[in-house]
């Protein structure tokens, strides 16, 4: 599209050169990073680095005006494809899409290579597809940096896993782990079900046991977001003022002590077996 401030390529569109007129949507445009600013003088449109390339001075009705000074020509797929001329409107999240997805580096590498012109500031917005396929989680630490620092008892980790798709003898398909953050003793509870009342029930005995054996009280516990630690385990926590650790939710690298036990106990169980 030729105006007379510039040229300007559209895609997606339906070009009938045969039309007595032709109807430009603004909602695409914005859609496309445009920014459409209309005053007592008119209608002006500018691209994604505010740049006008076209303006609307006579307005036909309440929601149409008249594009002055345009001309509309649809190029051929050879032009298309070595253009550049897509000032603001398909500009540079085009030519991101035509190179492989690059990051800002390398398409600043491919513009000075190739020569490629009418391009403006190059920065590469939020692309759905690097978005998706180059999202990457960032390395968890090995190790507490803390656990060092914490007394015998003071900080525990716990988790549950199961069901079992074979239960014990006992009925019990279910494993309630807990580890000490210091001296990473362990303790494993067998249960029936994935229930709150059941690791209460544990935990009370648990407690009341290596509290007295060392003299020291429970502080803090780590547990995921799991319905198993809530209800009545939770109010009991409060009671005893113990505070909760929670970790972010589908995130049990945050838990890794008492997971890696759980992995453990697998491991060992399969090779017994």
């Amino acid at each position: 599209m030729d105006t007379e401030h510039g040229k300007v390529m559209l895609t997606d569109v339906y070009h009938v050169p045969s039309a007595a007129q032709n109807l430009l949507s603004l909602k695409p445009l914005v859609r496309k990073g445009c920014t459409i600013n209309f005053g007592p003088n008119g209608v002006k449109m500018y691209t994604s680095s505010f740049e006008l390339f076209a303006t609307c001075v006579e307005r036909l009705d309440e929601n149409q005006w008249r594009l002055e000074g345009v001309s509309a020509r649809q190029r051929d797929r050879a032009s298309i494809a070595g253009s550049t001329m897509v000032s603001g409107v398909t500009n540079i999240a085009v030519q991101h899409r035509r190179f492989g997805h690059p990051g800002t580096t390398r398409m600043q590498a491919a513009i000075n290579k190739y020569g490629l012109q009418d391009l403006g500031a190059v920065h590469v917005d939020s692309c759905r597809g690097c978005d998706i396929s180059k999202a990457h989680r960032k390395p968890f630490p090995q190790r507490s940096t803390s656990a060092q620092e914490r007394e015998l008892m003071e900080y525990l980790h716990m988790d549950t896993w199961g069901p079992a798709r074979v239960p014990s003898y006992g009925g019990a398909r279910w494993l309630y782990t807990i580890t000490d953050a210091k001296s990473k003793m362990s303790w494993v509870f067998f249960t029936k079900t994935k229930s709150a009342y059941e690791r209460f029930r544990c935990f009370e005995e648990f407690r009341a046991r290596y509290e007295n054996l060392t003299g020291r009280k429970i502080k803090y516990i780590r547990v995921n977001n799991g319905s198993e630690f809530l209800g009545i385990f939770s109010e009991k926590l409060k009671q005893w003022a113990i505070k909760v650790d929670e970790t972010v939710i589908h995130t049990p690298e945050q838990n890794g002590v008492v997971e890696r036990l759980n992995g453990t106990l697998l491991e060992t169980a399969r090779a017994l077996l």
